[in-house]
């Protein structure tokens, strides 16, 4: 046990001096748009679950390195048996902006065969 505790804080130590000689703040000037689009139908299995995972990282690594941006969400044809993307997902503090737009069945009407 002793001989991980050490590897652990060999690694601990790595990491913050590596860190310590990046410059990790982004200009100011710099804006950066992620433009997803999303379903709640669970499509390839724990959707969601992959969303989230994805927004925190992305929200964790621009606060990491001092990233402005905004995410925009469009929610193409949700099913009416579920919730809205914008009541589904467990949102992220570290995003500044988030917009979702729902893009209904009118938009993109189904073919009739």
């Amino acid at each position: 046990f002793a001989a991980v505790t050490s590897r652990a804080d060999e690694k601990d130590e790595f990491v913050e001096g590596v860190l310590s000689r990046i410059n990790t703040t982004i200009s100011d000037d710099f804006y950066l748009s992620v433009v997803v689009t999303l379903r709640n139908d669970d499509y390839g299995g724990r959707q969601l679950d992959r969303f989230e995972l994805s927004i925190w990282s992305l929200g964790l690594s621009a606060l990491v390195h001092g990233l402005n941006f905004e995410l925009v969400v469009v929610e193409w044809n949700p099913p009416p048996e579920k919730p809205r993307i914008v009541d589904a997902v467990d949102w992220p503090p570290t995003i500044p902006s988030v917009t979702v737009i729902t893009v209904d069945d009118t938009a993109n009407p189904r073919p009739i065969m």
